[in-house]
């Protein structure tokens, strides 16, 4: 398997606070996954190396509705 992903993680709460806008947390349910941890090693062996953040990518869009 291939993963995909950047040597930085972030919470939920950070991607949703990152949006600038009401937060509504909902009470925990059965089959929550509070952390999923993307093994990119092999990816990243094949030279492929991430070139933005997803927090670049939130405040483009952010930016863009302002």
């Amino acid at each position: 398997n291939y993963g995909i992903g950047c040597s930085t993680s972030y919470s939920i709460f950070d991607i949703a606070k990152a949006f600038k806008s009401e937060i509504k947390i909902l009470p925990k349910r059965k089959g929550n996954r509070m952390k999923a941890e993307v093994v990119c090693s092999k990816t990243k062996d094949l030279g492929w190396v991430e070139k933005r953040s997803v927090m670049n990518y939130i405040e483009d869009i952010v930016n863009s509705v302002d």
